[in-house]
């Protein structure tokens, strides 16, 4: 059950701000606290990774691991990887600690060794760790994702699988904003596998964002890196791009990234409304609400018939009283009355808001709330959407 509250919201009312702990007992109903069901029949979004017990695996390697991950035979170096691997096998949640040297040991084994079984069971087991920390791995994880971007030129398939689960992996602990230069690199890299993987990558990401997460300064700068690998010679660089745009077309809609997709040809942007049709999204959108067209105006009983009109006219009869002339002062009367009831209602007539589109309120969001605390209040994890709301508390 998700916070019932949008960016819009923010903007357009601000008497939330004054129920914050309203706000956040609606975030605790999560939790499985006292509260009302949700609208999803009472089921609670709780992850199962937070039941996990975690397991601590940096004191079970062996002592000598340093040195063999770095010795001369590939195969003393798979056997510490082997028992590295052996050791996150049904353990999914990590203990905390310091996995710096853990990390970087295997970032090198997979950018620099040369024997590509090592190469993909190092990527294996960064993926390993990346998924049992998840965010923890945040300040790991842009590094990492670079080298393994770059790393795609290897054309084995075994490896690439082990690149992709790990890099997928890596981008639960940071953010589109966070790896937007290495990815943007990666792209106009020479290597077409690299550039054909990492738009999958980056396709594979934007299921995972919202229009928040995917603003327009970010789709702005990733659409228009896409365009270019749009037009490789390489099908398999071209397809990547067209998934890549299609999706983000599914997150932002056909109006939010139209003004981005200049000088495209019918056939290429079939292809990525195509793109768009079969993405399937991994986050809940916010429902945009459509509103009402206001009902027509009845025509007052008393109205003039417009020309052409086949209504039959009333007719007039003449009414004797209607030759007396009335009294001048008697006609001034009313008029005095009705220029002053007309002012009246004038100085009574509360002044209304104009209404902001989506896109508005998005970019007041944006200029006033520091990004992290905007993907925040649209993450799918209760405990970032409460972080989030209390950092909102905080900025009042």
């Amino acid at each position: 059950c998700a916070l019932p509250i949008s960016c819009a919201d923010w903007i357009e009312f601000p008497w939330l701000a004054m129920n914050m702990a309203k706000i956040v007992e609606a975030a605790e109903v999560d939790e499985g606290g006292d509260g009302d069901e949700c609208d999803d029949g009472g089921a609670q979004d709780i992850d199962p990774y937070e039941l996990m017990v975690p397991v601590d695996i940096l004191s079970k390697l062996p002592k000598d691991w340093q040195e063999k991950v770095e010795a001369k035979k590939w195969q003393e170096r798979k056997e510490v990887l082997d028992a590295l691997d052996q050791m996150m096998q049904g353990n999914p949640k990590l203990e905390n600690g310091d996995y710096g040297d853990l990390v970087r040991a295997l970032k090198k084994m997979v950018t620099k060794d040369s024997n590509v079984v090592v190469v993909a069971l190092a990527a294996k087991c960064l993926g390993g760790i990346a998924g049992g920390l998840k965010k923890r791995f945040q300040p790991y994880a842009t590094a990492c994702i670079a080298g393994l971007l770059e790393k795609f030129r290897e054309k084995k398939q075994s490896v690439v699988t082990a690149l992709r689960d790990a890099v997928d992996a890596m981008y639960i602990s940071t953010t589109l904003e966070a790896i937007q230069e290495d990815v943007i690199a990666a792209l106009e890299n020479k290597n077409p596998s690299v550039k054909a993987e990492t738009a999958a990558f980056l396709a594979r990401c934007f299921t995972k964002c919202t229009p928040v997460i995917l603003n327009k300064k970010l789709l702005k700068a990733f659409s228009a890196v896409l365009l270019k690998t749009l037009n490789e010679s390489d099908p398999t660089v071209r397809d990547s791009s067209a998934e890549a745009l299609g999706t983000a077309m599914k997150v932002v809609g056909e109006k939010g990234i139209s003004p981005f997709l200049t000088d495209i040809d019918n056939i290429k942007m079939t292809k990525i409304k195509e793109a768009c049709d079969k993405a399937e999204l991994q986050v809940k959108q916010p429902k945009v609400v459509a509103k009402k067209p206001a009902p027509a105006a009845e025509r007052p009983a008393s109205a003039k018939p417009s020309a052409g009109s086949t209504a039959p006219k009333p007719v007039k009869r003449p009414d004797g009283s209607a030759t007396k002339k009335p009294a001048a002062g008697k006609v001034a009367a009313p008029k005095k009355a009705t220029s002053s009831g007309a002012s009246a209602s004038t100085k009574n007539k509360a002044p209304v808001e104009r209404e902001m589109s989506p896109e508005e309120v998005d970019e007041k969001a944006e200029a006033i709330f520091p990004p992290d605390l905007l993907s925040g209040l649209a993450d799918s994890n209760w405990k970032n959407r409460l972080a989030a709301v209390e950092q909102f508390h905080q900025l009042l």
